[in-house]
């Protein structure tokens, strides 16, 4: 119903729709809010998306009839007109868990946190003032917190709110809080956050520093607001990684948490992407980050931070890290002394540079499970690369500069995905053909090898025939394309495997050549290892002769 210019409530639908469980209205001026919304038994979610009559104010008023409802979300998005919210206006809200009060660019931020502190008697545990920013500078001090209402939030959302800082000491106004997201804010603090951090937000799980400096115009220019979609409040916290599960572990926490940022010990995600300041690492090269399980650096210029020489220093944690969007054009076994590290983004840095083979630099990752090496100029990589990495289920080198490839796969058990599209791969060894076969035969396989630099001729005619008998599983198969006679993206199920292999044999007179397959007319790629799905043996293989 957001679309509709709606210049009152409407209320008719309401005995129709026994389980609607979100409602999105073009807000309605200062109106109170039907009593038949709160007699809607599935009703969760109540949203007011833009202003077709100007909203100026919440007041209290609005809200009398809904007070005991069993609606979980009140949301308040995109008011132009809105400036104010009454103090007190959300108090005796018996049920409301979150509160959504976003892209209110003239809502100011600060009177707004006092508003809310002078609420009274609610459950809500979430709220979101992203995009506040009708102060022209917000410094958070200690007293807009030290409420029962703030002292019983959970997670905080302050996003692109002209924040410049905080000053806080350590009275434990927000020791409940879990999660902290404070995107696109320009503090001006020698630090982002308090150096008594740890004190303040004792209990804080997941902490996000994101497009620091970037501030509030940036922030909106970020977020499409043209859109009406439905959202939940989770839309604007970050997304959790996948499949985390606790993990107890001992371990003594040596990190000096002033080298970098002041991080209480409860914390396990830590976002800093795209921060666009310069990281300050001490002179011992050592940058720690605690007890964080998952730290997100991506997009940042820190190649002039992870040197050579330099590690992440952490209490061994650390099960995801991303890096990508970084820089980097090396790195070293010793940055990645990870044990527990399960999953490893390093895609669009510039590792190719450095000429390293990754031969040694993943042998500690011993139960790495996806690693991403994709967009980063590689040229080659050690068959040995990943051989101590034997739980690796997933492995992209995607958009690199491979020509060749021969991984060894005897170590690696548990590969299920690789991702060799769109690099120099003109077609695949046969070597590795039978590599990627014997593979299939210990576990299930997925191989991409979309690219258009694949050729189909009659040197690669033991590849093509590959591609259509192999029970290795192709990602979209029946689309691989290659170059066929001068033409581009020939689709490699159209090419007539029968003219390759006549053009293979004429220009093999007097060279060493696959043999021939006669009883099935196929042709066998280095006959030494069957294809599964032919029948091939030693009384049908002959040494191919020029064929007219």
């Amino acid at each position: 119903m957001s679309a509709l210019p709606l210049t009152s409530y409407p209320t008719q639908f309401a005995t129709h729709t026994p389980l609607l469980r979100v409602l999105s209205l073009s807000a309605i001026g200062g109106a109170t809010i039907p009593a038949e919304y709160a007699r809607l038994p599935r009703l969760e979610v109540l949203d007011f998306y833009k202003d077709s009559v100007p909203v100026t104010q919440l007041t209290a008023a609005m809200f009398d009839n809904i007070r005991d409802s069993d609606i979980k979300t009140l949301s308040f998005r995109s008011l132009k007109h809105l400036r104010e919210i009454e103090v007190g206006a959300f108090s005796n809200l018996s049920n409301t868990r979150s509160l959504i009060i976003a892209f209110n660019k003239q809502l100011s931020f600060r009177k707004t946190v006092a508003a809310l502190a002078a609420s009274t008697n609610t459950t809500v545990d979430s709220v979101v003032l992203d995009g506040a920013s009708g102060d022209k500078m917000t410094i958070l001090v200690e007293s807009d917190f030290c409420s029962p209402f703030w002292r019983a939030v959970r997670r905080l959302s302050i996003r692109g709110t002209s924040l410049l800082g905080f000053v806080f000491a350590k009275s434990h106004c927000l020791s409940q809080l879990r999660e902290l997201v404070a995107d696109y804010n320009s503090p001006i603090m020698v630090q982002p956050i308090s150096p008594d951090f740890p004190a303040i937000f004792a209990n804080l799980k997941t902490l996000s520093l994101s497009h620091r400096t970037l501030g509030t115009r940036a922030y909106y220019h970020a977020y499409d607001l043209s859109r009406e979609d439905l959202f939940n409040v989770g839309d604007y916290f970050p997304t959790r990684p996948p499949v985390m599960p606790v993990a107890n572990i001992e371990t003594t926490n040596t990190c000096n948490y002033n080298k970098l940022l002041s991080l209480p010990s409860s914390l396990e995600f830590l976002y800093m992407t795209d921060i666009r300041s310069k990281l300050s690492v001490p002179q011992n090269g050592t940058f720690c980050v605690g007890n964080v399980r998952y730290l997100n650096l991506s997009h940042n210029s820190i190649a002039t931070v992870l040197r050579d020489g330099c590690r992440i220093n952490s209490s061994n944690r650390l099960e995801i890290i991303d890096l990508s969007h970084g820089q980097l054009e090396t790195i070293t076994s010793e940055f990645f002394y990870f044990p527990r590290l399960r999953y490893l983004n390093l895609s669009n840095n510039a590792l190719g540079v450095s000429g390293s083979d990754f031969r040694e630099t993943f042998r500690h990752l011993i139960r790495l499970e996806d690693i991403n090496l994709s967009g980063n100029k590689l040229a080659r990589i050690s068959p040995e690369a990943f051989k101590r990495c034997t739980r690796l289920r997933r492995l992209n080198l995607a958009n690199n500069e491979l020509i060749n490839i021969d991984l060894n796969f005897r170590h690696m058990v548990s590969l299920e995905y690789i991702d060799l599209s769109d690099n120099y791969l003109m077609r695949l060894s046969n070597t590795f053909l039978a590599k990627l076969d014997q593979q299939f035969n210990v576990r299930s396989l997925e191989v991409n090898i979309h690219s258009h630099m694949l050729i189909c001729n009659h040197n690669s005619a033991s590849f093509v025939c590959w591609t259509r008998v192999t029970h290795v599983r192709l990602t979209d198969r029946n689309h691989l394309t290659c170059s066929y006679n001068g033409r581009r993206d020939t689709k490699m199920v159209d090419i007539p495997l029968d003219q390759i292999q006549k053009e293979m044999f004429i220009s093999c007179q007097g060279g060493r050549c696959p043999y021939w397959c006669r009883s099935s007319d196929i042709l066998c790629r280095v006959c030494a290892v069957a294809i599964p799905a032919l029948v091939c043996s030693e009384q049908t293989y002959a040494k191919p002769v020029a064929r007219q």
